[in-house]
């Protein structure tokens, strides 16, 4: 909702979700008449992408070298998946490109140095067969987008929680999520409580989370001279 939000849409705009890890933000957009191109990194992803609209695209290729034309598309948004990337400036430089003059990029992901990072690169990476690393977003940055010729209007963490109906499903889901298949549901728990915190109410239970997110626009031409 956030990173919609931040995208400030409106009817018959275009976006690029790079990556769009199995096109999924594509649902919860309201505003009507959006064309999307979704570009997914590898073969598996693809094959696994929704495309919920008949006016999707997707792309199946590197989020640094997109195959769209210069100032093609309104909207750049990557969601939680650009961690995974280790250039990440050649991402903003292709994003710059592809986007018309006033268009936004907007980027929501892990902040270096919080508890989604300790859960995600600490406790996840001792519990999964297949580890966790990434590149996080960090205080440097805003700095490193503005430099491929962006201007920041938003660069913020945002604090929320995921709602479950108690601790067992939380820490299912999370076994799943991460591919926690070294660590049983018990420890699971410890770990989602020493890194991120959580709590149990009477409208179930709530583990906190928080995401970096970053607003940029692509400057009018007259603004490049």
């Amino acid at each position: 909702e956030t990173a919609i939000a931040l995208l400030k849409l409106s009817p018959h705009l275009t976006i690029c979700d790079a990556p769009s890890g199995g096109g999924y933000l594509q649902v919860f957009v309201t505003v009507p008449d959006i064309k999307f191109y979704s570009v997914e990194t590898s073969a598996e992803f693809a094959r696994q992408t929704h495309t919920f609209e008949a006016n999707t695209t997707l792309l199946c290729e590197s989020i640094a070298d997109i195959s769209l034309l210069d100032s093609t598309v309104d909207r750049v948004v990557s969601l939680a998946g650009l961690h995974h990337v280790v250039d990440q400036i050649a991402f903003y430089r292709e994003a710059r490109r592809i986007l018309k003059p006033g268009g936004l990029l907007v980027v929501a992901d892990v902040r270096a140095g919080s508890g989604v990072d300790k859960f995600l690169d600490g406790f996840v990476d001792r519990h999964s067969s297949m580890g966790h690393q990434g590149k996080f977003l960090d205080k440097t940055t805003p700095a490193a987008i503005a430099q491929c010729g962006f201007e920041i209007a938003v660069a913020r963490p945002y604090a929320y929680t995921w709602r479950f109906s108690d601790p067992a499903a939380m820490a299912r889901y999370c076994q799943l999520m991460f591919g926690l298949d070294q660590a049983d549901q018990a420890t699971v728990l410890q770990g989602i409580e020493r890194c991120l915190g959580y709590r149990v109410n009477e409208d179930g239970c709530q583990m906190n989370w928080e995401l970096f997110c970053i607003q940029a626009v692509n400057p009018e031409l007259g603004d490049r001279l």
